[in-house]
């Protein structure tokens, strides 16, 4: 089973922006979606009426999980995971996790992550799981070395391109390293990976770029 997993952070909406607050790109959102043709789409930074103007372009996706103000499984906090189970038709089974780690220290993004991997286990798990978000961090990171001492597979190396940055500020370009990023574990083949850096309508869909996996699930 083939399948496209996209992280995308959709920058929250801000009145600064200007031309390119939340209102005016939701549509060019929903089209870089739809041109990758994503089976599930990750997002960050996401505020509940968003994804519902979101819904209402893509009817055909439903959204999961909560806003850090309404608490999570677990606790309540200032940066959170949202995961979830899915389950094919032919009795396909994977886990995704999804998160956006502190912007600002480097000790909670570490704390961050190694808490999150301590609830993948991924060495243990008897399903396919997927590592999805915003880490604020580049790929020298600790909190990447973390991720790949517990032996999941970065999409990028599957890229068909020189690495360089995901986050933009709405200006392009591509001088830089990632800190976007999408992970699986050993029992998910990659196939390919893409940054999608295209103009929608002439404008960014976000300050991040979107990125795209396809995966095989055996």
């Amino acid at each position: 089973m083939q399948l496209n997993f996209m992280t995308f952070n959709l920058r929250v909406h801000v009145l600064e922006d200007g031309d390119n607050a939340w209102p005016n790109r939701i549509n060019e959102v929903a089209e870089a979606i739809k041109q990758a043709q994503a089976d599930i789409v990750c997002t960050q930074e996401g505020l509940p009426s968003m994804l519902q103007d979101l819904q209402a372009l893509l009817p055909e996706y439903q959204s999961i999980g909560a806003s850090r103000s309404s608490g999570t499984p677990d606790e309540c906090c200032a940066r959170m995971c949202t995961w979830a189970k899915f389950s094919s038709l032919e009795g396909k089974e994977w886990i995704v996790y999804n998160t956006h780690l502190d912007h600002v220290s480097e000790e909670a993004r570490q704390n961050g992550i190694q808490l999150i991997l301590s609830k993948m286990n991924p060495s243990k798990s008897l399903i396919p799981s997927m590592l999805t978000g915003d880490f604020n961090c580049e790929p020298s990171s600790k909190v990447i070395e973390l991720i790949h001492e517990a032996g999941l597979i970065s999409a990028f190396s599957f890229l068909e391109e020189p690495l360089s940055r995901t986050y933009h500020g709405f200006q392009g370009g591509d001088t830089g390293s990632p800190i976007d990023y999408i992970y699986m574990s050993e029992d998910a083949r990659i196939s390919s990976s893409t940054i999608d850096r295209s103009l929608y309508n002439g404008r960014y869909p976000s300050d991040h770029y979107p990125i795209t996996t396809t995966v095989i699930l055996d």
